[in-house]
Protein backbone atom coordinates (compact mmCIF):
# COMPACT_ATOMS: atom_id res chain seq x y z
CA UNK A 1 0.00 0.00 0.00
CA UNK A 2 1.34 3.41 -0.87
CA UNK A 3 2.02 5.95 1.85
CA UNK A 4 -0.55 8.27 0.29
CA UNK A 5 -3.26 5.61 0.42
CA UNK A 6 -2.31 4.68 4.01
CA UNK A 7 -2.43 8.36 5.01
CA UNK A 8 -5.86 8.70 3.41
CA UNK A 9 -7.17 5.65 5.28
CA UNK A 10 -5.76 6.87 8.60
CA UNK A 11 -7.31 10.25 7.95
CA UNK A 12 -10.67 8.58 7.32
CA UNK A 13 -10.39 6.81 10.71
CA UNK A 14 -9.64 10.17 12.31
CA UNK A 15 -12.62 11.79 10.56
CA UNK A 16 -14.96 9.00 11.73
CA UNK A 17 -13.70 9.28 15.31
CA UNK A 18 -14.18 13.05 15.28
CA UNK A 19 -17.61 12.82 13.68
CA UNK A 20 -18.69 10.35 16.37
CA UNK A 21 -17.22 12.59 19.07
CA UNK A 22 -19.15 15.60 17.78
CA UNK A 23 -22.33 13.54 17.73
CA UNK A 24 -21.61 12.33 21.28
CA UNK A 25 -21.26 15.93 22.46
CA UNK A 26 -24.56 16.87 20.82
CA UNK A 27 -26.29 13.82 22.28
CA UNK A 28 -24.92 14.65 25.74
CA UNK A 29 -26.14 18.25 25.46
CA UNK A 30 -29.60 17.02 24.48
CA UNK A 31 -29.66 14.55 27.38
CA UNK A 32 -28.39 16.57 30.33
CA UNK A 33 -24.71 15.77 29.72
CA UNK A 34 -25.33 12.04 30.04
CA UNK A 35 -24.46 9.57 27.34
CA UNK A 36 -22.24 6.56 26.73
CA UNK A 37 -20.28 5.04 23.89
CA UNK A 38 -22.93 2.41 23.13
CA UNK A 39 -25.75 4.96 23.27
CA UNK A 40 -23.88 7.09 20.75
CA UNK A 41 -23.31 4.12 18.44
CA UNK A 42 -26.91 2.96 18.74
CA UNK A 43 -28.29 6.43 18.01
CA UNK A 44 -25.88 7.03 15.12
CA UNK A 45 -26.79 3.78 13.39
CA UNK A 46 -30.48 4.29 14.09
CA UNK A 47 -30.32 7.76 12.56
CA UNK A 48 -28.36 6.56 9.53
CA UNK A 49 -30.71 3.61 8.93
CA UNK A 50 -33.65 5.88 8.21
CA UNK A 51 -33.32 6.65 4.52
CA UNK A 52 -35.70 9.60 4.81
CA UNK A 53 -33.35 11.18 7.36
CA UNK A 54 -31.41 13.56 5.16
CA UNK A 55 -30.09 16.12 7.64
CA UNK A 56 -26.60 17.55 7.29
CA UNK A 57 -25.59 15.67 10.42
CA UNK A 58 -26.78 12.35 8.97
CA UNK A 59 -25.01 13.05 5.69
CA UNK A 60 -21.78 13.71 7.61
CA UNK A 61 -22.17 10.48 9.57
CA UNK A 62 -22.82 8.44 6.43
CA UNK A 63 -19.85 10.01 4.66
CA UNK A 64 -17.58 9.36 7.64
CA UNK A 65 -18.55 5.68 7.79
CA UNK A 66 -18.35 5.27 4.02
CA UNK A 67 -14.75 6.50 4.06
CA UNK A 68 -13.58 3.79 6.46
CA UNK A 69 -13.23 0.22 5.18
CA UNK A 70 -14.54 -2.52 7.48
CA UNK A 71 -10.97 -3.62 8.20
CA UNK A 72 -10.43 -0.32 10.05
CA UNK A 73 -13.70 -0.20 12.01
CA UNK A 74 -12.04 -1.68 15.10
CA UNK A 75 -9.32 0.96 14.98
CA UNK A 76 -11.90 3.73 14.55
CA UNK A 77 -14.05 2.37 17.37
CA UNK A 78 -11.08 1.99 19.74
CA UNK A 79 -10.02 5.53 18.92
CA UNK A 80 -13.53 6.83 19.63
CA UNK A 81 -13.74 4.89 22.91
CA UNK A 82 -10.41 6.28 24.12
CA UNK A 83 -11.34 9.79 23.08
CA UNK A 84 -14.75 9.52 24.75
CA UNK A 85 -13.32 8.35 28.08
CA UNK A 86 -10.52 10.93 28.08
CA UNK A 87 -12.73 13.87 27.08
CA UNK A 88 -15.25 12.92 29.77
CA UNK A 89 -12.53 12.64 32.43
CA UNK A 90 -13.26 8.98 33.03
CA UNK A 91 -9.61 7.97 33.06
CA UNK A 92 -7.73 5.26 31.25
CA UNK A 93 -8.29 2.41 33.71
CA UNK A 94 -10.42 -0.51 32.61
CA UNK A 95 -12.21 -2.44 35.33
CA UNK A 96 -11.50 -6.15 35.67
CA UNK A 97 -13.66 -8.59 33.76
CA UNK A 98 -16.28 -10.63 35.58
CA UNK A 99 -19.01 -13.14 34.69
CA UNK A 100 -21.53 -10.41 33.92
CA UNK A 101 -19.26 -8.50 31.53
CA UNK A 102 -18.13 -11.77 29.93
CA UNK A 103 -21.77 -12.72 29.29
CA UNK A 104 -22.35 -9.53 27.31
CA UNK A 105 -19.01 -9.85 25.50
CA UNK A 106 -20.06 -13.38 24.53
CA UNK A 107 -23.39 -12.06 23.26
CA UNK A 108 -21.64 -9.47 21.07
CA UNK A 109 -19.40 -12.20 19.66
CA UNK A 110 -22.37 -14.51 19.12
CA UNK A 111 -24.11 -11.76 17.15
CA UNK A 112 -21.00 -11.31 15.02
CA UNK A 113 -20.46 -15.05 14.57
CA UNK A 114 -24.11 -15.72 13.67
CA UNK A 115 -24.00 -13.02 11.01
CA UNK A 116 -20.81 -14.51 9.57
CA UNK A 117 -22.27 -18.03 9.62
CA UNK A 118 -25.43 -16.88 7.83
CA UNK A 119 -23.89 -14.53 5.26
CA UNK A 120 -20.21 -15.37 4.97
CA UNK A 121 -19.51 -11.69 5.67
CA UNK A 122 -17.95 -10.05 8.70
CA UNK A 123 -20.29 -7.79 10.66
CA UNK A 124 -18.96 -4.37 11.62
CA UNK A 125 -18.40 -4.07 15.38
CA UNK A 126 -20.58 -0.96 15.23
CA UNK A 127 -23.43 -3.05 13.83
CA UNK A 128 -22.92 -5.80 16.41
CA UNK A 129 -23.25 -3.23 19.19
CA UNK A 130 -26.36 -1.78 17.56
CA UNK A 131 -28.00 -5.19 17.13
CA UNK A 132 -27.17 -6.26 20.67
CA UNK A 133 -28.60 -3.08 22.18
CA UNK A 134 -31.64 -3.34 19.92
CA UNK A 135 -32.28 -6.84 21.24
CA UNK A 136 -32.05 -5.53 24.81
CA UNK A 137 -34.54 -2.69 24.37
CA UNK A 138 -37.37 -4.82 22.99
CA UNK A 139 -40.39 -4.92 25.30
CA UNK A 140 -40.45 -8.70 25.65
CA UNK A 141 -36.73 -8.73 26.48
CA UNK A 142 -37.10 -6.09 29.17
CA UNK A 143 -39.67 -8.28 30.96
CA UNK A 144 -36.94 -10.85 31.60
CA UNK A 145 -35.09 -9.83 34.79
CA UNK A 146 -31.75 -11.32 33.68
CA UNK A 147 -31.88 -9.60 30.28
CA UNK A 148 -32.95 -6.33 31.90
CA UNK A 149 -29.94 -6.56 34.24
CA UNK A 150 -27.62 -7.23 31.27
CA UNK A 151 -29.10 -4.27 29.39
CA UNK A 152 -28.64 -2.05 32.42
CA UNK A 153 -25.02 -3.12 32.75
CA UNK A 154 -24.18 -2.69 29.07
CA UNK A 155 -26.07 0.53 28.47
CA UNK A 156 -26.04 2.15 31.90
CA UNK A 157 -22.75 1.21 33.58
CA UNK A 158 -20.09 3.20 31.76
CA UNK A 159 -17.16 1.43 33.44
CA UNK A 160 -18.51 -2.05 32.74
CA UNK A 161 -19.31 -0.92 29.20
CA UNK A 162 -15.67 -0.06 28.58
CA UNK A 163 -14.55 -3.48 29.83
CA UNK A 164 -17.11 -5.20 27.59
CA UNK A 165 -16.10 -3.18 24.52
CA UNK A 166 -12.36 -3.70 25.06
CA UNK A 167 -12.83 -7.46 25.48
CA UNK A 168 -15.19 -7.67 22.51
CA UNK A 169 -12.91 -5.73 20.17
CA UNK A 170 -9.91 -7.84 21.18
CA UNK A 171 -11.85 -11.05 20.52
CA UNK A 172 -13.25 -9.62 17.29
CA UNK A 173 -9.74 -8.86 16.04
CA UNK A 174 -8.48 -12.32 16.96
CA UNK A 175 -11.45 -14.00 15.29
CA UNK A 176 -11.81 -11.89 12.15
CA UNK A 177 -8.51 -10.02 11.78
CA UNK A 178 -7.10 -12.32 9.09
CA UNK A 179 -10.36 -12.29 7.13
CA UNK A 180 -10.48 -8.50 7.27
CA UNK A 181 -6.83 -8.15 6.22
CA UNK A 182 -7.59 -10.30 3.17
CA UNK A 183 -10.60 -8.14 2.35
CA UNK A 184 -8.43 -5.06 2.80
CA UNK A 185 -5.97 -6.38 0.21
CA UNK A 186 -8.86 -6.52 -2.26
CA UNK A 187 -9.88 -3.00 -1.26
CA UNK A 188 -6.33 -1.76 -1.88
CA UNK A 189 -6.36 -3.13 -5.43
CA UNK A 190 -9.35 -0.93 -6.31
Amino acid sequence: MTDTKMDALQNSVYVLKNTLSKYANKLAEDDGNKTSVVEVIYNVLLQMSKQENDTEETKNLRAAFKGVPLSLHVQALKSFINSFYISNHLGSQVQPSDKKTETITNELMATTDNFFDQTGKVLSPFEAIYLTIDSYVQQDTLRNAKRREEASLFIGDIKAQRRILVDYLNRYERQYGATLREANKEYEKN
